[in-house]
C-alpha cells in the first residue's frame, strides 16, 4: 500500500487539536481588518464630560462607545497574538455593559465564542454563540460547524458547511472554512477534496500567525487515517530500518511517530524522532525543525518537553516558517500569567538580543504586546519603534502602527493614535477594513474632545461605509459628534439625507439631535423641527418609539416655557399609554414611559402655577408606580418646590425621606447633599451642625460617589462658619491628599489658604503657608480665571497684614493687568471673578490714596467704572472726591 507524502491530515483529532490549540490568530467575522488590530489591552483613559443617555432615549446610545470599541478590538488583537484567555476577559468586560444594543451584543458573543473555541472550551463556546441570523449568520454557522466536528457529528458538520458561502465570510474566516472543509473531507476518506481544501486554506490565510496555525494542521508526511494503525506500524518500521540515515528515512520516521502517538506510545514516538535527528548534518536544519516540531506536538504544547522542543527550533533549527510556527505555539501556552509566560518572555528577550534572527521583527511585535498587557507602555513603544525603524519593509509594520495607536490611546494621547492609524489607512484601497480604521480615527478625535474633527471623519467614513453590523451606530455617532460640536446644520443635513436607513433608525438619530438642541437651550428650534417631522413623515408605527417622541415633544414645550401646553400634552399622552397598559398586551417598556410622562405632567403643572394640582399628580405617580425612578424623582421635585418657597425644613424632610427609603437609588446621594445645603442655609448653629451630620452620612454611605468631593468642601466651609478653623483645615488637607487629581482641586487649595489666613493672627508661619498656596493658584494656567483673581486678592491681604503694602500693590496690579486689561482673560471673568476684580481695584486705589498718589488712584477707580464692575458707583464717588481734593490747592493759587 503506497504511503503518500502529500499535505494530508493524519487524523481528524490531530487537525481539531491544532485548530483549537493555535486559534490565536483567529481574526473576527464581518469587516474586521485582517492585517492588524489595535491592542488597547488595559482600557485607556475615558472621555471626559460626554453626554449621558437621555431620559427615555429610544436609541441604545452609549456615551463611551468609542472607548469600548477600542477595548473590543483589543480582544481581537489578543486573539490574533495567541492569547485567547486575555481576549475572553476583554470581550466579557464589554459584554457587561448594559447599554449594548442587540447587534453589538451579538457580535461580542461571536467573538467570545471564538476565544472559547481557541481554549477548547467547547460547551461554553456553544452557549456563548448568538442566534444564526442577520449579517453574522454565516460566521455563526462556521463556528457551529467547528463545534459539531469536535463532537463527532460529521453529518451536522456537512449540513452546516453546505449552508455557508465563502463569499459571505470575512477574509480570515474563509481560511478556517476551507480548513474545516479539508478536515471534513478527510474524515470521509475523500483524499483529493481534502488535499485541495487544505491547500486553499493555506493560500487564503491573511496573516503570518494564521498561516502558522494552518501549517500546524497540515503536517508534512502525515499518513492516511483509514489504514489500520498496527499493520501500518509494521510496514513503517521496515521502511525506517531499510532507509535509515536517508532523506526518505526521515519522512518514514515522522510518519511512524504519528502512528505511535495514535496508539498511545508517545515515548516511543519521540525516541524514533530523536534517533533520526542524531543522524542529521548541520546542513539539514529544515528536517531538524520538522522533527522538533513533531516532538513538541506529540509531547503536548504546554508540557516541559514540548516547550523545550519549540524553543530549540527558535534557536535556529528549522526554516523561518517552522520557527514562526514554534513561536506561535509558545505564545499560545503563555495565555495567562505564570511560569509559561515568564519563560516565554525570557525566550523573547534572548532571541531579540540576536540582531540577525530571521524572526526578529515578529519577536519585537510579540514582546511589545506582552509589555502592553503588563502596562509597561514605554518599553512596548520602544519595541514598536525599533520594528518600524529597523524593518520598514516588514509585513508587520501595519501591526506595529496599530499597536503604537493602542499605546497612545491607553495613555490618552488620542492625536498620536490618530496619526498612526492615518498612516495605515492612507495605504489601503477602499474596503470594509479601511472603513473600520476610519471609524477608529474618528474615535480618537472624539475622545480628545475635538468633536468637529471627529464629525468630519465620521461623515467621510459613513459615506464610504459598506453594509456593517455597526453602520447604524456610526450614523448615531456622526450625529452626536456634530451636535457636540454645535454644528447643527451638518447634523440636520445628514438626517435629511439618511434615506438609506430604516425609519426607526432615523427617528432614533433625530432624537440625538433634538435632545442635544434641548440641552443647549434651543428647545424652541427642536420643538419646531419635531413638529415638522411629525407633519411630513407621520408618527412611527412602533408605539414605544412613538410615545417616547411624543414625550420629547411635551418636554420640549416644558423647556421652552410652554408649561400649560406641556402639562396638557403630557396628560393626554399618559392617558393613552395607561389605556394600553390596562389591556395587558404591551411592551415591557410601557410602564417606564407612563411614569416618566406623569412626572413631566406634575413638573409642568407646578411651573404653570397650579402647584396643588402638580403636587397631587406627583403623589399619584408614587402611588401608581411605587419605587420607579420617576417616583423617586418626584420626591426631589417636591423638595425643590418647597425649597423655592423657602420652606427649607419641609424640603429637607422630603430629601431625607428619599435618601433613607431609597438608599440604593442613584438619586440618594444628591438628596443628602441638597438636604445638607438646606440645613446650612437656615443659618443657625444647630442647623449647621445638622448639615455636618448629613454630610457625614453621605460620605459614609457612598464613599466612592462623585459628590463626596463637594461634600468634603462643604464640611470645611461650614466648619469655618462655626469658627472651627482647625477642623476646617484638616478637612481641606484631607481633600488635597485624597483628590489630588480632581479637576476642581484648586477649590480645596483656595479654601485652605483662606482658613490659614483666618486663624493666623500674627503667626508669620501660617501667613507664609497660606501665601504659598495662593501663589500656586495665581500662577497655574489650568485654574479658572475667577479663582486666580480671588487668590490674587487674598494674597494681597496677607501682604498687607505683613506690612508689605508695596508688594501688595504689585500683586494687585499683576492681577488687574493679567485678567482685566488682557481681553482674552477678561472675557472669561464670571460674576464671582468680576466681584473679586472689583475688590482688587478698590484695594489698590486705597493703597495709592494712602501713599498720596491721587492721580494714580483716580485712574484705578476709572478702570473699575469703565469696565462696569460691581461697586462702580462707589468707585465713581471716590474718584470725584479725589478730583475735588486735587482741585483745592489749585484754586488757592
Amino acid at each position: 500500500m503506497p504511503i503518500s507524502n502529500c499535505r494530508l491530515i493524519a487524523h481528524w483529532r490531530w487537525a481539531l487539536y491544532a485548530i483549537c490549540l493555535l486559534a490565536g490568530a483567529w481574526l473576527q467575522a464581518q469587516d474586521k481588518p485582517a492585517e492588524a488590530t489595535p491592542s488597547a489591552v488595559t482600557g485607556g483613559a475615558a472621555p471626559a464630560s460626554l453626554p449621558t443617555k437621555p431620559l427615555l432615549a429610544p436609541v441604545e446610545m452609549i456615551a463611551d462607545w468609542p472607548a469600548w470599541r477600542w477595548k473590543m478590538l483589543a480582544g481581537d488583537d489578543a486573539l490574533q497574538a495567541g492569547l485567547p484567555g486575555l481576549a475572553e476577559g476583554l470581550y466579557r468586560g464589554v459584554l457587561a455593559n448594559p447599554d449594548l444594543n442587540a447587534e453589538a451584543r451579538a457580535l461580542l458573543q461571536l467573538k467570545l465564542a471564538s476565544s472559547l473555541i481557541a481554549q477548547r472550551r467547547f460547551t461554553e463556546a456553544s452557549e456563548a454563540l448568538p442566534a444564526e441570523k442577520g449579517l453574522m449568520a454565516q460566521a455563526v454557522a462556521l463556528r457551529r460547524a467547528i463545534l459539531a466536528y469536535n463532537n463527532g457529528k460529521l453529518g451536522l458538520t456537512m449540513d452546516l458547511l453546505a449552508r455557508i458561502s465563502p463569499k459571505e465570510l470575512s477574509r480570515a474566516d474563509v481560511s478556517w472554512y476551507y480548513l474545516l472543509r479539508g478536515m471534513e473531507a478527510r474524515a470521509r476518506d475523500d483524499q483529493a477534496a481534502s488535499s485541495a481544501a487544505l491547500e486553499e486554506a493555506l493560500a487564503r490565510s491573511v496573516s503570518p500567525a494564521q498561516s502558522a496555525q494552518i501549517e500546524a494542521v497540515i503536517l508534512k508526511g502525515a499518513v492516511l487515517a483509514s489504514q489500520d494503525d498496527k499493520e501500518l506500524l509494521k510496514l513503517l518500521q521496515r521502511k525506517v530500518e531499510q532507509t535509515r540515515g536517508t532523506r526518505a528515512g526521515f519522512d518514514f520516521a515522522r510518519q511512524m511517530a504519528v502512528v505511535l502517538d495514535r496508539l498511545g506510545r508517545k515515548d516511543e514516538a519521540i525516541a524514533v524522532l530523536r534517533d533520526q535527528m542524531s543522524m542529521l548534518t548541520d546542513r539539514e536544519q529544515a528536517e531538524a525543525g520538522q522533527m522538533l516540531l513533531l516532538i513538541g506536538l506529540i509531547s503536548g504544547r504546554d508540557s516541559a518537553r514540548g516547550q523545550l522542543a519549540f524553543r530549540e527550533i527558535l534557536t535556529g533549527k528549522g526554516q523561518p516558517d517552522t520557527q514562526k510556527l514554534a513561536l506561535y505555539l509558545l505564545a499560545a501556552s503563555a495565555t495567562q500569567p505564570g511560569e509559561n509566560r515568564d519563560a516565554f518572555r525570557k525566550t523573547l528577550d534572548d532571541l531579540i538580543a540576536q540582531p540577525s534572527h530571521p524572526l526578529r521583527d515578529e519577536l519585537l511585535l510579540m514582546r511589545s504586546r506582552l509589555q502592553l498587557e503588563a502596562g509597561d507602555y514605554s518599553a512596548a513603544d520602544a519595541d514598536v519603534g525599533e520594528l518600524i525603524e529597523d524593518y520598514p519593509a516588514s509585513p508587520l509594520v501595519d501591526d506595529a502602527l496599530w499597536l503604537r495607536a493602542s499605546l497612545a490611546w491607553n495613555e490618552g494621547r488620542y492625536l498620536r493614535a490618530a496619526q498612526s492609524l492615518v498612516q495605515i489607512r492612507d495605504k489601503m484601497e477602499p474596503s470594509p477594513a479601511r472603513v473600520r480604521i476610519g471609524e477608529q480615527i474618528g474615535d480618537c478625535y472624539f475622545l480628545k474632545g475635538d468633536y468637529a474633527a471627529a464629525a468630519d471623519v465620521y461623515t467621510s467614513v459613513l459615506r464610504e461605509s459598506k453594509v456593517s453590523v455597526f453602520e447604524n451606530m456610526l450614523f448615531y455617532q456622526t450625529i452626536l459628534a456634530n451636535a457636540l460640536a454645535e454644528r447643527w446644520d451638518n447634523a440636520r443635513t445628514l438626517l435629511d439625507e439618511g434615506g438609506q436607513f430604516p425609519p426607526a433608525i432615523r427617528w432614533q438619530a433625530e432624537w440625538i439631535l433634538l435632545d442635544s438642541l434641548r440641552r443647549s437651550g434651543q428647545a424652541k428650534q427642536a420643538r419646531i423641527r419635531l413638529k415638522t417631522l411629525f407633519a411630513s413623515h407621520g408618527l412611527p408605527a412602533d408605539p414605544a418609539l412613538r410615545w417616547r417622541l411624543e414625550w420629547l415633544n411635551a418636554r420640549l414645550a416644558y423647556d421652552n416655557g410652554e408649561s400649560d401646553a406641556a402639562a396638557q400634552e403630557a396628560r393626554q399622552l399618559a392617558q393613552e399609554v395607561e389605556v394600553e397598559l390596562a389591556k395587558g398586551e404591551i411592551a415591557a417598556a410601557t410602564p417606564e414611559v407612563a411614569s416618566h410622562v406623569r412626572l413631566l405632567e406634575g413638573q409642568a403643572l407646578i411651573r404653570s402655577g397650579k402647584s396643588e394640582e402638580g403636587l397631587a399628580a406627583l403623589a399619584k405617580l408614587r402611588e401608581d408606580y411605587p419605587g420607579s425612578d420617576p417616583a423617586i424623582l418626584s420626591i426631589l421635585e417636591e423638595a425643590r418646590y418647597f425649597a423655592g418657597k423657602f420652606s427649607d425644613a419641609e424640603a429637607q424632610r422630603r430629601l431625607r425621606e428619599l435618601a433613607d427609603r431609597y438608599r440604593d437609588s442613584p438619586h440618594a446621594p444628591a438628596a443628602l447633599y441638597e438636604a445638607a445645603i438646606l440645613a446650612d442655609r437656615q443659618g443657625l448653629e444647630s442647623t449647621r451642625r445638622e448639615s455636618l451630620s448629613i454630610l457625614n452620612d453621605l460620605i459614609a454611605r457612598y464613599p466612592d460617589h462623585a459628590l463626596v468631593f463637594r461634600a468634603r468642601l462643604l464640611q470645611g466651609n461650614i466648619a469655618r462658619q462655626l469658627g472651627e478653623f482647625g477642623y476646617a483645615r484638616v478637612v481641606y488637607e484631607t481633600v488635597l491628599r485624597d483628590y489630588a487629581n480632581h479637576p476642581e482641586i484648586y477649590l480645596a487649595e483656595l479654601y485652605r489658604a483662606n482658613t490659614l489666613l483666618a486663624r493666623s493672627g500674627d503667626d508669620p508661619a501660617l501667613l507664609d503657608e497660606a501665601a504659598r498656596g495662593l501663589e500656586r493658584l495665581l500662577d497655574l494656567a489650568s485654574v479658572p480665571v475667577d479663582v486666580r483673581v480671588e487668590a490674587g486678592y487674598m494674597l494681597s491681604r496677607i501682604q498687607l497684614q505683613s506690612n508689605s503694602s508695596q508688594l501688595a500693590a504689585e500683586t494687585l496690579w499683576l492681577v488687574i493687568s493679567r485678567f482685566l486689561r488682557e481681553p482674552s482673560a477678561a472675557s472669561q471673568l464670571g460674576a464671582n471673578g468680576k466681584y473679586w476684580m472689583a475688590r482688587c481695584l478698590l484695594e489698590l486705589g486705597e493703597i495709592l490714596e494712602r501713599e498720596g498718589k491721587v492721580e494714580d488712584a483716580r485712574e484705578v477707580y476709572f478702570q473699575l467704572v469703565s469696565n462696569g464692575l460691581p461697586g462702580k458707583n462707589l468707585a465713581a464717588a471716590r474718584r470725584e472726591k479725589l478730583r475735588q481734593v486735587a482741585s483745592v490747592p489749585a484754586s488757592k493759587n
